[in-house]
C-alpha cells in the first residue's frame, strides 16, 4: 500500500472514534496551557493603572503597551508557524508555553516602563503563539465526532482564567504594594504541567503524514485505538468510513501548501476569518483592556470598577459551560453569531442610557460571549484550512487580526474622550455586528472530517 493510501486509512481510523482517545495529561497541559494563556491576557487590565502610577507614566502609554502586547501575537503566530511546520506541533506547543509564562515573570520585574513594555511584547509573542498551534494542534487529534465538544472543554479553563483574574486581582492589587507585580508572575506556573507532562504528549498524525513520518503516525493511531476501546468496553469500534479516505486522496491530490491560503478557493476563508477576528477584537479589547482605567477616569473608584468587571467572571463560566453541548450538536459558527448579535443589542441600549447597572450588564454579556466564541471560533477558523496551511492560516486570519486588538484601546481611549461613553458603546456595537455579519460566510463543519470540509 502506497504512502498516501496509509495515512488515509489512518485519518479515517482515527476520525471513527467516538470517545477520547489520549491521555489525561494531554487534558492537563493543554486545558492548563489555556488558563494561563487567558488569564496572562487579563492581568494587563487590573494591574495597568498600578503601573502607570508607579512608572510616572500616562495613559497613553499604557494603551501602548497593552497595544504591543497584542502585536506580539501577531509576531508570536507568525513566527510558531515557521516552528510547527517545521518542528511539529508538540515542539511549537512547548515553546509557546514557555513563551508566555517567561514573559509574564519578565513582566512583573520590569524596573521601568521601557523594559514592562518589551516583557509585555514577549508574553504577547508566547499567547499569540499558542493560540494559533493549539487551535491548530486541538483540530488536528481530535476525531471528527468529539472535536467540537472537547476543544470546548479543553478551552473552558481558559475562560475561568478570565473570570479568575478580577478576583485574584480583587484580593492582591489593592491589598499589597506590589501586588500588581505579582499578578502579573502568576502565569508561570503554566510550566509546570508542560514540564511533567511532556511524555505523554503525542504529536499530530496529520503533521506526521504530511513529512512522510507514516510508522509513527501509525503508532499513535494504534495506541489510539487501543484507549478508546477501552473505554468503550464490550461496544466495538465504529467501521472506518471509505467517503474519508476519499476525502484525504482528494486533498493530497490537490498537493496544498502553506501558501494555499493566499490562494483561491482557501483564500476566502483567510479573509472571511480575519473579519470575523478582526472586528471582534477591537470590541474586545477596546473595552476589555482599557475599560478598567476608563471607568477611573470617570470617577468609578479601582475597587468598584474591578467589582463591576468580575460580573464578567460568571459570563465567562457560564457561556464556556454552554459551548461544549452546541459546538456538535449545530453549525459550529450559529451558536457564536447568536450571543455576538446579542452583545451588539445590548451596546446599542448601553449607548442611549450609559449607567451602573448596564455597563455591569456589557461585562457579563460580554464575557457571555467569549465563553461559546473562542472555543467554537478558535477551532472553526482552523478547520477551514489544509494541514500544511493550517498553522499559518490560524497565524494570518487570528494573529493578524489581532491588530483590531491594539487599535482598539486607543479607539475606546480617543472616542470616550472626544464624544463620551455613549458614542463609545454605539462604536463597539458596530464592530460586533460587523463580525456577525462575517461568520455568515463560514462552512458548516460540525462532525465532519477535517479533509471533507477543505474540498467541499
Amino acid at each position: 500500500m502506497q504512502d498516501a493510501d496509509v495515512g488515509a486509512d489512518l485519518i479515517a481510523r482515527v476520525d471513527r472514534l467516538p470517545v477520547w482517545p489520549h491521555s489525561r495529561w494531554v487534558l492537563s497541559i493543554l486545558a492548563l496551557g489555556w488558563f494561563f494563556c487567558y488569564f496572562d491576557i487579563q492581568t494587563i487590565a487590573f494591574s495597568l493603572p498600578n503601573a502607570i502610577k508607579y512608572y510616572g507614566t500616562t495613559t497613553a502609554i499604557g494603551a501602548t503597551t497593552a497595544s504591543l502586547g497584542l502585536i506580539g501575537f501577531v509576531a508570536g503566530q507568525l513566527g510558531i508557524s515557521i516552528l510547527s511546520d517545521r518542528k511539529g506541533r508538540r515542539a511549537a506547543l512547548f515553546a509557546s508555553i514557555a513563551m508566555y509564562a517567561l514573559g509574564a515573570l519578565f513582566n512583573s520585574l520590569a524596573p521601568n516602563i521601557t523594559l514592562f513594555i518589551v516583557a509585555r511584547f514577549i508574553s504577547g509573542c508566547g499567547i499569540g503563539a499558542f493560540i494559533g498551534v493549539a487551535s491548530t494542534y486541538v483540530s488536528e487529534v481530535m476525531p471528527a465526532p468529539i472535536r467540537g465538544k472537547f476543544a470546548a472543554w479543553i478551552t473552558l479553563p481558559a475562560l475561568i482564567g478570565s473570570s479568575g483574574t478580577a478576583l485574584v486581582a480583587l484580593a492582591i492589587v489593592p491589598s499589597f504594594a506590589d501586588g500588581w507585580r505579582v499578578l502579573l508572575a502568576l502565569p508561570v506556573v503554566g510550566l509546570v504541567p508542560l514540564v511533567l507532562g511532556a511524555h505523554a504528549l503525542p504529536e499530530s498524525i496529520r503533521w506526521l503524514i504530511e513529512h512522510d513520518r507514516i510508522d509513527a503516525a501509525t503508532q499513535i493511531v494504534t495506541l489510539m485505538e487501543t484507549r478508546a476501546q477501552r473505554r468503550l468496553g464490550a461496544t466495538a469500534l465504529p467501521p472506518v468510513q471509505a467517503s474519508v479516505r476519499t476525502a484525504v486522496l482528494t486533498e493530497e491530490r490537490a498537493s496544498f501548501t502553506a501558501m494555499s491560503i493566499f490562494r483561491p478557493p482557501i483564500l476566502r476563508y483567510t479573509v472571511v476569518f480575519f473579519f470575523v477576528w478582526f472586528w471582534n477584537y477591537v470590541a474586545v479589547y477596546g473595552f476589555g483592556t482599557m475599560g478598567v482605567t476608563l471607568l477611573v477616569q470617570h470617577g468609578y473608584s479601582l475597587v468598584h470598577s474591578i467589582q463591576m468587571a468580575i460580573a464578567g467572571g460568571v459570563g465567562y463560566i457560564a457561556g464556556g459551560l454552554i459551548a461544549p453541548f452546541v459546538s456538535d450538536r449545530f453549525s459550529r459558527k450559529w451558536p457564536p453569531f447568536v450571543v455576538t448579535l446579542l452583545v451588539a443589542l445590548e451596546l446599542l441600549l448601553l449607548g442611549i442610557a450609559p449607567g451602573t447597572f448596564l455597563i455591569t450588564l456589557y461585562f457579563f454579556l460580554a464575557a457571555f460571549q467569549v465563553g461559546i466564541f473562542a472555543p467554537l471560533i478558535y477551532l472553526l477558523t482552523a478547520e477551514h484550512f489544509p494541514t500544511p496551511g493550517r498553522n499559518l492560516g490560524m497565524a494570518f486570519s487570528n494573529g493578524v487580526a489581532h491588530v483590531g486588538g491594539a487599535i482598539g484601546p486607543f479607539m475606546a481611549t480617543f472616542v470616550a474622550a472626544r464624544f463620551g461613553f455613549g458614542a463609545l458603546f454605539f462604536s463597539l456595537s458596530v464592530c460586533f455586528f460587523l463580525c456577525a455579519l462575517s461568520l455568515l460566510f463560514a462552512k458548516q463543519t460540525t462532525q465532519r472530517n477535517l479533509e471533507e470540509i477543505i474540498v467541499s
